[in-house]
């Protein structure tokens, strides 16, 4: 197992995540309004954060051995792949595979990447 193939697995996982998330929102989620700094994109972030762990063992057969972990402190990095048969120390790193920035924006955002959900990830510097 390697970050790369974690990095592929979370990748390929996304789109079923995504998709339980919008049934699971069709039902739960209905809102009016659409207020800056609702929250919605930090639900929405660990909604993957969440999803995305339940779907990784369709993916992967390595998964068995990692999970997301999600920093609730706001900084960079919104989550972090991590050994489950591992302390995990967000200071040093000690039990990471790697970092993960989600990004959720609305459909009808004017930005470019307003038309989907994706992540970039930082691996260990040794």
């Amino acid at each position: 197992m390697t970050p790369e193939n974690a990095a592929i697995a979370i990748i390929k996982a996304t789109p079923m995540a995504c998709k339980r998330i919008n049934q699971m929102s069709r039902f739960l989620l209905k809102t009016r309004g659409g207020r800056r700094g609702s929250g919605m994109g930090s639900l929405l972030e660990a909604l993957w954060g969440f999803h995305t762990n339940k779907v990784l063992s369709t993916v992967d057969p390595e998964s068995y051995a990692y999970e997301l972990g999600w920093f609730s402190d706001h900084g960079y990095n919104d989550f972090a792949c991590v050994l489950k048969d591992s302390d995990w120390d967000s200071d040093t790193r000690t039990g990471e595979l790697l970092r993960i920035e989600a990004k959720s924006m609305n459909i009808l955002a004017d930005e470019s990447k307003g038309q989907c959900l994706y992540f970039v990830y930082s691996q260990k510097l040794s």
